[in-house]
Protein backbone atom coordinates (compact mmCIF):
# COMPACT_ATOMS: atom_id res chain seq x y z
CA UNK A 1 0.00 0.00 0.00
CA UNK A 2 1.67 3.58 -1.15
CA UNK A 3 -1.00 5.41 0.40
CA UNK A 4 -4.33 6.00 1.86
CA UNK A 5 -7.27 8.21 1.45
CA UNK A 6 -9.77 9.13 4.65
CA UNK A 7 -12.97 9.78 4.37
CA UNK A 8 -15.04 10.95 7.20
CA UNK A 9 -18.78 11.13 6.74
CA UNK A 10 -19.54 14.87 6.26
CA UNK A 11 -16.27 16.11 7.33
CA UNK A 12 -12.76 16.84 7.01
CA UNK A 13 -11.89 17.78 10.81
CA UNK A 14 -9.13 15.50 10.61
CA UNK A 15 -7.69 16.87 8.03
CA UNK A 16 -4.81 18.27 10.44
CA UNK A 17 -4.34 15.37 12.19
CA UNK A 18 -4.12 13.08 8.80
CA UNK A 19 -1.17 15.79 7.69
CA UNK A 20 0.73 15.68 10.87
CA UNK A 21 1.00 11.65 10.55
CA UNK A 22 1.57 11.99 6.94
CA UNK A 23 4.74 14.36 7.49
CA UNK A 24 5.69 12.22 10.46
CA UNK A 25 6.08 9.23 8.73
CA UNK A 26 6.13 9.96 4.92
CA UNK A 27 3.30 7.93 4.18
CA UNK A 28 0.93 9.82 1.91
CA UNK A 29 -2.49 10.71 3.31
CA UNK A 30 -5.26 12.07 1.52
CA UNK A 31 -8.34 13.33 2.94
CA UNK A 32 -11.68 14.06 1.45
CA UNK A 33 -15.09 13.47 2.68
CA UNK A 34 -17.67 10.96 2.39
CA UNK A 35 -20.84 13.46 1.72
CA UNK A 36 -24.23 11.55 3.00
CA UNK A 37 -26.58 12.68 0.65
CA UNK A 38 -30.26 11.47 0.36
CA UNK A 39 -29.68 9.31 -2.45
CA UNK A 40 -26.10 8.24 -1.87
CA UNK A 41 -22.76 8.47 -0.37
CA UNK A 42 -20.84 10.41 -2.00
CA UNK A 43 -16.80 11.01 -1.54
CA UNK A 44 -15.68 14.10 -2.27
CA UNK A 45 -11.80 15.04 -2.96
CA UNK A 46 -10.11 18.00 -3.62
CA UNK A 47 -12.94 20.50 -1.30
CA UNK A 48 -11.34 23.61 0.34
CA UNK A 49 -14.55 23.38 2.39
CA UNK A 50 -13.89 21.00 5.51
CA UNK A 51 -18.16 20.46 6.64
CA UNK A 52 -21.48 21.89 6.69
CA UNK A 53 -23.00 20.03 3.80
CA UNK A 54 -25.02 17.95 5.94
CA UNK A 55 -27.56 15.60 5.32
CA UNK A 56 -29.38 16.90 2.14
CA UNK A 57 -30.66 15.92 -1.44
CA UNK A 58 -27.51 15.53 -3.84
CA UNK A 59 -29.01 18.32 -6.30
CA UNK A 60 -28.40 20.95 -2.93
CA UNK A 61 -25.05 19.89 -1.97
CA UNK A 62 -24.00 20.08 -5.58
CA UNK A 63 -24.26 23.82 -5.07
CA UNK A 64 -21.95 24.11 -2.82
CA UNK A 65 -18.77 22.32 -4.58
CA UNK A 66 -16.14 23.59 -6.97
CA UNK A 67 -16.55 21.41 -9.76
CA UNK A 68 -13.10 22.78 -11.18
CA UNK A 69 -10.78 21.52 -8.07
CA UNK A 70 -13.09 18.29 -6.96
CA UNK A 71 -13.25 14.78 -7.92
CA UNK A 72 -16.97 12.97 -6.94
CA UNK A 73 -17.23 9.38 -6.69
CA UNK A 74 -20.53 7.47 -5.48
CA UNK A 75 -19.48 5.67 -2.63
CA UNK A 76 -20.93 2.02 -2.33
CA UNK A 77 -24.08 3.52 -3.83
CA UNK A 78 -26.49 0.56 -3.55
CA UNK A 79 -25.16 -1.09 0.10
CA UNK A 80 -28.38 -2.33 1.89
CA UNK A 81 -30.50 -2.55 -1.62
CA UNK A 82 -33.39 -0.08 -0.07
CA UNK A 83 -31.91 2.94 -1.98
CA UNK A 84 -30.77 1.10 -5.46
CA UNK A 85 -33.77 3.00 -7.27
CA UNK A 86 -32.74 6.54 -5.56
CA UNK A 87 -28.94 6.29 -6.21
CA UNK A 88 -29.53 4.74 -9.95
CA UNK A 89 -31.29 7.89 -10.71
CA UNK A 90 -28.88 9.79 -8.82
CA UNK A 91 -26.15 8.74 -11.15
CA UNK A 92 -27.87 8.67 -14.62
CA UNK A 93 -29.06 11.92 -13.71
CA UNK A 94 -25.68 13.69 -12.82
CA UNK A 95 -23.06 11.28 -14.57
CA UNK A 96 -21.15 14.07 -15.76
CA UNK A 97 -20.83 15.43 -12.42
CA UNK A 98 -18.88 12.33 -10.99
CA UNK A 99 -15.37 11.10 -11.83
CA UNK A 100 -15.60 7.54 -11.35
CA UNK A 101 -18.21 5.02 -9.26
CA UNK A 102 -17.12 2.50 -6.38
CA UNK A 103 -18.13 -0.87 -7.67
CA UNK A 104 -16.08 -2.81 -5.02
CA UNK A 105 -15.04 -2.13 -1.53
CA UNK A 106 -15.89 -4.36 2.23
CA UNK A 107 -19.60 -2.94 2.13
CA UNK A 108 -20.74 -3.59 -1.28
CA UNK A 109 -21.56 -7.00 -2.06
CA UNK A 110 -21.08 -9.28 -5.15
CA UNK A 111 -24.32 -8.70 -6.82
CA UNK A 112 -24.42 -5.30 -6.58
CA UNK A 113 -20.58 -4.57 -7.67
CA UNK A 114 -22.14 -6.14 -10.64
CA UNK A 115 -24.94 -3.86 -11.28
CA UNK A 116 -22.72 -0.93 -10.23
CA UNK A 117 -20.45 -2.19 -13.24
CA UNK A 118 -23.08 -2.34 -15.47
CA UNK A 119 -24.54 1.14 -14.71
CA UNK A 120 -20.98 2.60 -15.06
CA UNK A 121 -20.90 0.83 -18.53
CA UNK A 122 -24.16 2.47 -19.17
CA UNK A 123 -23.07 6.09 -18.18
CA UNK A 124 -19.31 5.77 -19.62
CA UNK A 125 -18.01 6.39 -15.72
CA UNK A 126 -15.00 3.85 -14.66
CA UNK A 127 -15.24 1.92 -11.53
CA UNK A 128 -12.99 2.56 -8.40
CA UNK A 129 -12.16 0.43 -5.51
CA UNK A 130 -11.52 1.02 -1.49
CA UNK A 131 -11.61 -0.79 1.45
CA UNK A 132 -14.26 1.49 3.08
CA UNK A 133 -11.97 0.36 6.61
CA UNK A 134 -13.91 0.34 9.67
CA UNK A 135 -11.93 -1.82 11.48
CA UNK A 136 -8.67 -3.44 11.80
CA UNK A 137 -7.61 -5.66 8.56
CA UNK A 138 -10.00 -4.36 6.27
CA UNK A 139 -7.65 -1.59 4.87
CA UNK A 140 -6.59 -2.79 1.60
CA UNK A 141 -8.78 -6.07 0.80
CA UNK A 142 -10.07 -3.71 -1.88
CA UNK A 143 -7.86 -0.81 -4.12
CA UNK A 144 -7.23 1.29 -6.99
CA UNK A 145 -3.85 1.80 -8.62
CA UNK A 146 -2.79 4.48 -10.09
CA UNK A 147 -0.77 4.82 -13.28
CA UNK A 148 1.52 7.67 -12.12
CA UNK A 149 2.93 8.61 -8.37
CA UNK A 150 -0.30 11.02 -6.75
CA UNK A 151 2.30 13.36 -4.58
CA UNK A 152 -0.93 15.48 -4.00
CA UNK A 153 -4.79 16.24 -3.21
CA UNK A 154 -4.58 18.32 -6.27
CA UNK A 155 -2.30 15.25 -8.15
CA UNK A 156 -5.43 12.79 -6.92
CA UNK A 157 -8.44 14.76 -8.57
CA UNK A 158 -6.37 15.11 -11.59
CA UNK A 159 -5.44 11.17 -12.19
CA UNK A 160 -9.06 10.39 -11.22
CA UNK A 161 -10.39 13.08 -13.63
CA UNK A 162 -8.57 11.91 -16.16
CA UNK A 163 -9.44 8.11 -15.82
CA UNK A 164 -5.77 6.94 -15.22
CA UNK A 165 -6.07 4.00 -12.56
CA UNK A 166 -7.44 0.56 -12.25
CA UNK A 167 -9.04 -1.90 -9.27
CA UNK A 168 -7.28 -4.06 -7.50
CA UNK A 169 -7.80 -6.62 -4.79
CA UNK A 170 -5.72 -8.77 -2.17
CA UNK A 171 -7.47 -11.78 -4.08
CA UNK A 172 -6.50 -10.37 -7.60
CA UNK A 173 -3.03 -9.26 -6.47
CA UNK A 174 -1.62 -12.85 -5.26
CA UNK A 175 -3.21 -14.40 -7.92
CA UNK A 176 -0.90 -12.03 -10.18
CA UNK A 177 2.10 -13.37 -7.87
CA UNK A 178 1.01 -16.75 -8.13
CA UNK A 179 1.10 -16.24 -12.04
CA UNK A 180 4.48 -15.29 -12.00
CA UNK A 181 5.85 -17.79 -9.85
Amino acid sequence: MDAVCLTDHDTAAGAREAARIAAETGFPIFVGMELSSLESDVLLFGSDRTEGFNRAEYAEIRDMIDFASCALIPAHPFRGGSAWLTASELIRRYHDDFAALEAFSTNIGEGDSEHIIELAAETSLPIVAGSDAHAPGLAGRFFTEFDDEIGSGAELVAALKAGRFRVGSEDLTRRRADAEK
